[in-house]
């Protein structure tokens, strides 16, 4: 056995072919595919193949109306000549169908989900009554 000092510049070689003999192996390893987990191109029993249950009623969920279809409030006026706007919102927890025969728990507010969307004019004076009748914390975001 010699004594000899190893260099800087060869410490960094064989370094660096460690580093490339290791990924080599790892990544062989890698590439094998694993018994009984999904491959790429596997898409049997995935989301891919789902088909749509049932149909819906006509007329029974029209997803367009959240953009037409407004709560204007019951409106009155205060001494002040002020447009008041009064809004009732209710949450509760109920089960919603979200397709033929396909039911899941919602959180909903007036009974529906997505909530009433409020409009109101700058300038009104607002007054909102929640009432929580569901098992957990609710928040409304303006």
């Amino acid at each position: 056995m010699t004594n000899r000092k190893l260099s800087r510049r060869e410490a960094i070689k064989a370094g660096a072919l460690g580093t490339v003999g290791l990924a080599t192996g790892v990544g062989a390893t890698l590439a094998a595919p694993v018994p009984g987990l999904p491959v790429q191109g596997d898409v049997h029993g995935s989301h891919h193949d789902m088909v749509t249950v049932g149909q819906l009623a006509p007329g029974s969920f029209d997803p367009t109306a959240f953009l037409t279809h407004f709560d204007g409030g019951a409106v009155s006026t205060l001494p002040s000549g002020q447009t008041l706007r009064e809004y009732e919102i209710v949450a509760e927890d109920r089960e919603i169908e979200v397709a033929p025969g396909v039911f899941y728990p919602a959180w909903t507010y007036n009974g529906q989900v997505p909530g009433p969307t409020i409009r109101v004019t700058e300038g009104d004076r607002l007054r909102v009554r929640f009432t929580n009748k569901g098992g957990h914390s609710h928040s409304i975001h303006f």
